[in-house]
């Protein structure tokens, strides 16, 4: 019993301090993020992607400050819907959603925001946009985001565009 205690608070310790090193968007306005984007691009630390289609999420906030990613992705000549839940975690701009732990680190609100995803077994930096097609600035912003959490900035995938969902 008191070996598994011991881990649960160092791994606690552990996460308290991954979060510190990881600046997330001061103040997030979670109703600001509200409505639709795509998922144009991401950089993982490691493995590889098995689906390169862009994704169209809705982003539905909750009056408790969490929210709810709700995904469209077309895939083998139909769309399909996954609802994502994602738990406010201990501070505004972390989330948690199983054992993935979600960091909001940058939005402007009308034109991207980005979200650094810190899983068991990899890394990633998800770049979403409310145009199809992100600007040049973006780009060079999502870079160095990218660069300063130590992902490889020059191995970013650049979503492939795929038959758009209709529109609920």
């Amino acid at each position: 019993m008191t070996g598994v205690l011991l881990s649960l608070v160092l791994t606690s310790l552990y996460l308290l301090q991954a979060s510190e090193s990881i600046n997330i968007q001061p103040d997030l306005d979670v109703q600001k993020l509200a409505g639709r984007w795509t998922l144009v691009a991401l950089v993982i630390d490691r493995g590889e992607l098995t689906d390169y289609n862009r994704y169209l999420i809705t982003v539905e906030p909750e009056n408790n400050g969490e929210m709810v990613y709700v995904a469209e992705a077309y895939q083998d000549n139909e769309c399909k819907e996954v609802v994502i839940r994602l738990i406010q975690g201990e501070k505004p701009g972390i989330y948690t959603k199983g054992q993935s732990t979600l960091y909001f680190v940058k939005a402007d609100y009308s034109r991207y925001h980005m979200v650094f995803v810190d899983t068991t077994i990899m890394k990633a930096l998800h770049l979403y946009t409310r145009e199809p097609e992100p600007s040049a600035d973006i780009i060079a912003i999502y870079k160095a985001v990218a660069k300063s959490l130590d992902l490889p900035a020059d191995k970013i995938i650049y979503l492939h565009r795929s038959a758009p969902c209709p529109a609920a």
